[in-house]
């Protein structure tokens, strides 16, 4: 079983408000027997009834049912004689009610084999077991009946997988048989009644009055009592993973191996006489109560489902517990979900250049904007290339312009004739240098006038270090090259100012 089911029964509408005795699961589903003779059953959505007056059709009440190894074929009996079997394939009833004559009633029906070969054991209220077989189509074949105690009353009986036979009394006894007739193997000193026994590879279960029941472990030939509730505990059964037991005013117990005994809610406060474990649980009773359990919740803990699922769990998931695989790593605390294996992601983005993504118009993906600089580690464009503008330097001279001279200065400066560097000089400072330099020298040929020379565009700017001359080529004044140099710095004047008389004044008296 993958999965703990839940303590939660839902009451079903049952056909039928005789009171239901026993219950078995067939291929088909669930069938259950009852007062005056009905046979119920689940076989698609809703319980029906199966036979409606028992085998015989006298309405006997029918106590036991039990059902063939492949689940095809169920046999019940009941009250005086009452005796059949219905078969689950072919919705087919038979009738062997009155065996060798007896008329006592039926109180327990065990089953061995499949549907055609079924070997059977019937008891009675005398405490009398007839044993009988069926050979294909033919009827029961009868042995002869053995007492296996004093006389007590046997309420149940079932068959182990070994084919040895187990039976209770109501005087707290337990009996087996081998093939070699009854022996009793307990239970010592148990002073309790007796209502179901349970046999299977795990060893014999006995559900008996007072909430007890008293578990028997083959191999080391004992019995443990096992106190669940204190109501009378009427059927038990039980799957490789958990058992099942119902009693009276509606008490169903269950226990998953290596858990502890639940009581589960059953919405029913009727006594319930039998229960029957499948893919949907069924527990049946008074007034013909039903109800089902069909839920299933994953295991929370270690101790609902026992040792050895818990060992199976390791077992199945321990791979993905590894360091290897933490995504998958399973608590076994938590409820044990294990995540599907991720799927590599691939990567359809192709490696593209900065340059190939630069032409396309677009980025690379992995592209990174380059951080910014800080303004210090970077030279300003003025550094690199120079400044249009002209600017002061520190002590006070003026650096030569980068920008090339006009054709018309190259020009004029090229000429024969000296042009002035002052641009403040009038005509009377123009005369000055040329009588100055006649009255000096007798070999220089008199000349009248100084040819005036063409006004130049613009004058080229000369190194503050290096001294200005006259026409003549005798040094100027100090005070006038500053006069000079600051006319000509000044573009937006286009007249010459009143202070350059004044200066050229003073050079030529000095």
């Amino acid at each position: 079983m993958d999965a703990m089911k839940a303590d939660t029964w839902t009451a079903r509408t049952s056909p039928t408000e005789e009171t239901l005795y026993d219950a078995s699961m067939t291929s088909h589903g669930p069938v259950a027997v009852g007062d005056d003779g009905v046979v119920v059953g689940k076989f698609g959505d809703e319980w029906e009834v199966l036979v409606e007056a028992g085998p015989s059709v006298s309405s006997n009440d029918l106590t036991t049912i039990d059902v063939t190894h492949d689940g095809t074929r169920v046999w019940f009996a009941g009250s005086s004689g009452a005796l059949g079997c219905y078969d689950v394939d072919q919705r087919w009833k038979s009738d062997y009610s009155f065996p060798i004559e007896k008329t006592s009633t039926w109180e327990a029906i065990a089953v061995n084999d499949v549907r055609g070969r079924e070997v059977v054991r019937v008891a009675n209220g005398s405490g009398e077991v007839f044993p009988f077989r069926v050979n294909g189509r033919k009827g029961p074949e009868w042995g002869e009946p053995v007492k296996p105690h004093s006389g007590s009353t046997i309420p149940a009986m079932d068959a182990g997988p070994d084919g040895t036979w187990y039976a209770v009394d109501t005087s707290g006894n337990v009996f087996a048989d081998d093939g070699g007739g009854w022996e009793r193997i307990g239970v010592r000193n148990a002073q309790k009644d007796f209502y179901d026994i349970y046999a299977d590879e795990s060893g014999i279960l006995v559900a008996a009055e007072e909430g007890v029941i008293y578990r028997y472990e083959p191999t080391a030939e004992n019995w443990t009592p096992i106190k669940v509730g204190s109501e009378n505990l009427m059927d038990i059964a039980r799957t490789p993973d958990e058992v099942l037991t119902a009693g009276g005013a509606g008490t169903v117990f269950s226990r998953y191996r290596g858990g502890e005994w639940r009581r589960a809610e059953t919405a029913t406060e009727h006594n319930l006489w039998a229960v029957a474990v499948g893919d949907t649980d069924v527990a049946v009773g008074e007034s013909g109560a039903i109800i089902e359990r069909t839920d299933a919740a994953e295991p929370k803990r270690h101790e609902d489902f026992g040792d050895a699922r818990w060992k199976a769990f390791d077992e199945k998931y321990l791979g993905l517990n590894g360091p290897e695989n933490l995504d998958n790593w399973v608590d076994p605390e938590d409820e044990p979900v294990v995540s599907p294996p991720k799927e590599p992601i691939e990567d359809d983005e192709p490696d593209v250049s900065w340059e190939e993504a630069t032409e396309w118009g677009e980025m690379p993906g992995d592209w990174e904007e380059p951080e910014e600089e800080s303004g210090d580690e970077w030279r300003s464009r003025d550094e690199l290339f120079g400044s249009n503008e002209s600017s002061e330097t520190t002590d006070g001279a003026t650096p030569e312009s980068s920008a090339s001279p006009t054709p018309e200065a190259n020009e004029s400066n090229n000429s024969d004739e000296s042009t002035p560097l002052a641009a403040d000089v009038g005509d009377s400072a123009r005369e000055a240098p040329t009588q100055n330099a006649q009255s000096e020298s007798n070999t220089e040929p008199e000349t009248a006038e100084t040819a005036e020379p063409a006004e130049p565009a613009e004058s080229p700017e000369k190194d503050a270090s290096t001294p200005s001359t006259d026409g003549a080529g005798e040094p100027r004044d100090a005070a006038t090259d500053d006069a000079a140099a600051e006319a000509a710095s000044d573009e937006d004047d286009e007249e010459w100012p009143d202070a350059a008389e004044s200066d050229a004044d003073t050079w030529y008296d000095g």
